[in-house]
């Protein structure tokens, strides 16, 4: 089973010129193929006068693979736009490359750089994390003891998922498969015992740097 993978997080867009047309690639992070399918419909109608809006993903941790080259010359952009991604060793991304064409035609090779170096480029400007397999822990606590608990978590650059303010302080943090033993029983020493602690599921999550 994959541990960790690289991905986006968030989602931006990158604009080139090339021969008097415009290439605008965008960069997402998706984790199943309906989110794919669904960010590729939202380009397409953001750019609905687009010569053409070309696409591919990887979802489902490499499971769900596609792309479609969306009336340009077969294997021109499509599959450039995936080997970017592959190249790149990314996992749960999704890439649209929208065309809006100048007047001038690039031929086969020219399209394959032009898609090639758009979806480069859009990707070296989006911000790739490391997503590590993770489990939650749920941990309540006093709040007289939250502040040396908050450092604990800053200095070892833990996860924070979520924290709510009750009768006593409910936080929700996520801890890497490969350490969680051995830092569960360093919260619990470095806290003294003074909290409480329920494992929860197992998930993806992008870790602090």
């Amino acid at each position: 089973m994959i541990k960790s993978y690289l991905a986006p997080v968030g989602y931006v867009e990158n604009t080139i010129v090339i021969e008097h047309s415009k290439f605008i690639g965008y960069v997402c992070n998706a984790e199943s193929e309906i989110e794919a399918k669904e960010f590729v419909e939202k380009i397409k109608k953001q750019n609905s006068l687009a010569t053409h809006n070309c696409y591919a993903f990887i979802t489902n941790l490499g499971q769900s693979v596609k792309f479609s080259d969306d009336g340009e010359p077969t294997g021109t952009a499509g599959m450039p736009i995936l080997e970017a991604i592959k190249n790149n060793k990314l996992l749960n991304t999704v890439v649209v490359v929208t065309r809006y064409f100048g007047g001038i035609k690039l031929g086969v090779g020219g399209l394959v750089r032009a898609y090639t170096n758009c979806v480069v480029e859009a990707i070296q400007n989006s911000l790739i994390k490391e997503f590590v397999l993770c489990k939650e822990v749920n941990i309540i606590i006093s709040y007289e003891n939250f502040t040396a608990f908050q450092n604990y978590l800053n200095v070892n650059k833990i996860i924070v998922i979520s924290t709510e303010y009750g009768e006593n302080i409910n936080c929700i943090i996520a801890v890497s498969v490969e350490i969680y033993e051995e830092k569960l029983k360093e919260i619990t020493d470095y806290m003294q015992g003074k909290l409480q602690i329920t494992e929860g599921k197992e998930n993806f999550f992008p870790i602090n740097n």
